[in-house]
Order: structure tokens, then C-alpha cells, then sequence
């Protein structure tokens, strides 16, 4: 197989009998493969992280410049400041009226509408547009999906409409609620949670050609973030004429959770065999009541990590269950493993390494019986579990660990990319390791000798 060359022309947008237009690729390409790359159209810090974050490069900082008058942006330095004012301007003063935060996306449409007070103007050609086999190059010419919308998704789009109002005023007068509602419905269903290296969300952002791929939760391509950049890879090799499809969901939901959320945000319903198949939860031992135990807990500990509990008392709290429901429960079963991620997460915070690792290696057991062998989660998992064994100078297994990690991020991530160069460091600090050591122990058999 060729080395597939990431170019548009290789692509071509279809119409497919189910799911409205979507992307296929013309030749043949290897996993790993880069379809495309793209920076945002538009993008906003997420609420959570306004505060450390560059509004401007999305960077990590301690010392942020606030914007003097709206002291809502952050920047790391003039030169961000400069470089963010031109989506900034027309928002500084909306936000220095506001006593609260708007929600991400309610921030991403305000960026939208007011550097675009044309685009109720180009519908008609923005719908023709999308007729066409090309890639969308704008958010008019993405799709709504309205028609496809149930009741309290409508609900929703009218609720927008009116914080919209309220936030923007006067300078929305001249939209009709049509278009205010049909353009929160693009929003809603094309807009991309921006991610982290680590596939932490740090922002909400309009990517139009990433739009274009189609959604199966057994997806033969993963989108990744470099900073604000897009990339979308080959999970798998893949043949001439496929349709190249992504995940819209988490995948460590329940069948149940992923439906609730496809139909909600997006207004369709995945026929993929792993919707249909359910092995969500596995119950050993016919003990009815572990998977509500399994439920029960997991949702109090996300609400005790939401509210900033110690990770002791996490700790305690999670302990007693995790032991008594691993002889009750399948390995892969959804909540065990988010519980287990969150018992190492609060190990980790409070220097207990050898238990995180524990947990980290039961979690990884899991990780590996119900993620495909290529896929970020799993790799990502293997990274973390490798660099704990390095902590805890546990050399040779952490060399296995990190190369089997770096196998996996190199095809979904890209060699070039900062996480994975990153673990190269660490990779390499393990062999100059397993080197010295087997130095010192060929010193030390000729000693002996």
C-alpha cells in the first residue's frame, strides 16, 4: 500500500443513504494516516479553564495579563494580546457587563455573529453550497439537522435564542428567531470540544471541514488536538472508496449514555454493532445489585471530585467498593473503570504511588479488553502507567509499557506531536537506564570473576 498524502483531493464529500454527506477517501492509506489538518474558525476557552489559560494561544499559564476592561480574557503577553484582539474586540465590552459567565457555546455563537453580521444574508447561498461535493469553508454551509430535532431539542435551540438576546441586544435586532435557532443548531452538532494532548477539554471550537466526518463508535479514525489544531488519522488500514468516520461520543459510556447523547446533541441514532450488542455491564455471579452499587458510587465520586474533595476522602470512599465488586463485575464494565481512573487520579494527587500504579495496572487490564489495540484511550492509559513505574525506578517495566504507548500515540497522535515527543524523552531516560544497568552488571560479573 502507498503512502497515503494528506490532500483534499484524495477526498471527496458524498451523500450516504443514512447520514446526509460525509467524507470518503479515494485511495487506499495506512493507520495513522492524516486525512487533514485544520485550525479553527472560531474558538473560545472553555469555563473551566478561562482563568488559566491564553485566550489567544490556549497556552498554560500562572501569570496571565487580564484584558483591562473586561478582565475576562487572559493573555500570556502582549504579543497574544495583540494576536487575540481581532476576536476579542467586538466581545471586551459585551463581557464586562456580564455578572455571570456565559456557557461555552452561548461565547462561541456570540464570536460568530459578531464578526459575521452577513451570514443571514447568505443562507440561500450557503445552502446551495451544501449540495456540492466539496469541503464547507464557512458555518453557513454546514447542516442544522432541525428537521431531525425532537421537541425538547427545540426547546433548547429557543432557550439559546433568548440568552443570545439578552447577551448581545441591539446587535442581533436584525436576526430573525429562524436564524437565530438555525444557527445554534449548527453549532450544537458541528462544533468540536478542543482537547488537550492528554484528551483534557480545554475549549469549544468550529472546525468545518472536521464537520464533514461522520460519527460510528467503531470509528476508523480519531481527531486529535495539537494546540488549536485539528488532525484527523486512520485508526486502521483502510481501503479505497471507505467512508472515513469519528466518535462524537466518549466511548467509556454505556450504550444507554452515548444514544441519550447522540439523539440530544446531534438528533440521530448510531446502528453500529456496538450500539447493538450491549456488554456495557457484565454481571458475575447473578448479583443483581452490583451494577446499581457500581452506578450509585461512580456518581458520588464525580460529585465529590466536582466539589473538590480531598482525594483521601475519595480514596475512602472508593476503596471498599472497587474491592468488593471486582469478583462481581466484568473487568470491562464501564463504571469499574471509571472508578478505577479516578481512584488512581486521587493516589496520584496525594503521592501515593504504589497504589496508583495498582490501580493503574487493574485499569489497564481493562483498558485493553475493551478498547480496540489502536486507540488514544489505551495508549494514553499505557503513558500514565508507564511513567509511574519510571517514578518508582521500576525501569524494565516501564521501558514495555512506553514503547507499547508509543506505538499507539505515534498512529493516532502523529510522531510530530508534543505529547509524543515527550514520551521519546521518557523512553529514552528508560533505555540510557536499562543500558547503565546492564553496564553495571557486567562490571560487577568481571569482578567476580
Amino acid at each position: 500500500m502507498a503512502e497515503f498524502i494528506e490532500s483534499t483531493a484524495n477526498l471527496q464529500i458524498r451523500k450516504t443513504p443514512k447520514k446526509g454527506r460525509g467524507v470518503f477517501v479515494n485511495v487506499a492509506a495506512r493507520k495513522g494516516s492524516r486525512f487533514i489538518s485544520e485550525d479553527p474558525l472560531f474558538w473560545v476557552v472553555s469555563t473551566a479553564r478561562i482563568n488559566d489559560l491564553c485566550h489567544a494561544c490556549c497556552s498554560n499559564g500562572t501569570s496571565l495579563l487580564k484584558c483591562s476592561k473586561c478582565k475576562f480574557a487572559r493573555y500570556c503577553n502582549k504579543l497574544c494580546q495583540r494576536s487575540g484582539w481581532s476576536d476579542h474586540k467586538l466581545e471586551c465590552e459585551i463581557l464586562s457587563t456580564c455578572q455571570q459567565t456565559p456557557p461555552d457555546t452561548i461565547r462561541l455563537l456570540s464570536r460568530i455573529i459578531l464578526r459575521d453580521q452577513n451570514a443571514a444574508k447568505r443562507r440561500a447561498v450557503a445552502t446551495a453550497m451544501s449540495a456540492f461535493s466539496v469541503f464547507p469553508t464557512c458555518v453557513d454551509e454546514l447542516c442544522s439537522h432541525m428537521d431531525n430535532m425532537k421537541e425538547d431539542a427545540q426547546l433548547q435551540l429557543a432557550e439559546g435564542t433568548t440568552l443570545l438576546k439578552i447577551l448581545l441586544g441591539s446587535l442581533i435586532e436584525h436576526w430573525s428567531v429562524s436564524d437565530l435557532m438555525e444557527i445554534i443548531a449548527k453549532v450544537r452538532c458541528n462544533s468540536f470540544t478542543i482537547c488537550t494532548g492528554e484528551l483534557q477539554p480545554i475549549g469549544l471550537g468550529m472546525y468545518p471541514m472536521a464537520a464533514m466526518f461522520n460519527h460510528s463508535c467503531e470509528a476508523n479514525c480519531v481527531p486529535t488536538f495539537d494546540g488549536l489544531k485539528i488532525s484527523i488519522r486512520a485508526l486502521k488500514d483502510i481501503n479505497e472508496d471507505d467512508e472515513l468516520t469519528i466518535s462524537y461520543v466518549d466511548l467509556m459510556s454505556t450504550a444507554k449514555e452515548r444514544a441519550q447523547q447522540l439523539m440530544s446533541q446531534y438528533s440521530f441514532q448510531c446502528d453500529c454493532s456496538k450500539c447493538f450488542i450491549v456488554t456495557d455491564t457484565q454481571i458475575v455471579d447473578d448479583d443483581d445489585d452490583a451494577a446499581e452499587i457500581a452506578s450509585s458510587t461512580l456518581t458520588l465520586l464525580q460529585t465529590m471530585r466536582k466539589d473538590g474533595k480531598s482525594g483521601l476522602n475519595i480514596l475512602s470512599k472508593c476503596q471498599p467498593v472497587l474491592k468488593d465488586l471486582q469478583c462481581k463485575i466484568s473487568s470491562t464494565d464501564i463504571n469499574m473503570m471509571k472508578m478505577l481512573d479516578i481512584a488512581m487520579d486521587a493516589a496520584i494527587n496525594n503521592q501515593l504511588w504504589e497504589e496508583a500504579l495498582q490501580y493503574g495496572l487493574q485499569s489497564l487490564e481493562s483498558y485493553r479488553e475493551y478498547f480496540p489495540e489502536v486507540h488514544p484511550c489505551l495508549g494514553l492509559q499505557m503513558f500514565r502507567v508507564g511513567k509511574l513505574h519510571l517514578y518508582l525506578e521500576h525501569i524494565s517495566e516501564a521501558h514495555v509499557l512506553l514503547k507499547q504507548a508509543e506505538r499507539i500515540l505515534e498512529i493516532t497522535h502523529g510522531r510530530q506531536h508534543s505529547l509524543v515527543g515527550d514520551l521519546i524523552t521518557q523512553l529514552h531516560h528508560c533505555e540510557e537506564e536499562l543500558r547503565h544497568r546492564r553496564l553495571m552488571r557486567t562490571e560487577n560479573r568481571a569482578l567476580l570473576l
